[in-house]
């Protein structure tokens, strides 16, 4: 499972990015196995909305779909609370 942030999704989704070519190569070569929090989620639609764009909700979900992201299944999140108590 990999955990992607919020910049390595926003230099995939911008073309103009200085990072884009890197973001693109990085997710060539990361397993499919995709995920990110609900707080970046909710960054994301915060960045696209402060940048003036039209439905930033329905881009963030575009966004995830193309770089195979997508928050944790509740399996993991069982997992990673059992860990925190131990």
């Amino acid at each position: 499972m990999i955990y992607l942030d919020i910049n390595v999704i926003i230099s995939y989704m911008d073309e103009l990015d200085s990072n884009h070519s890197r973001a693109h190569d990085l997710l060539e070569i990361l397993e499919r196995n995709r995920v990110i929090s609900r707080l970046t989620l909710v960054e994301l639609v915060s960045v696209y909305s402060r940048a003036g764009l039209n439905e930033p909700l329905a881009l963030a979900s575009y966004s995830l779909r193309r770089v195979g992201a997508g928050p944790p299944t509740r399996i993991f999140n069982k997992v990673l609370m059992q860990a925190f108590r131990l």
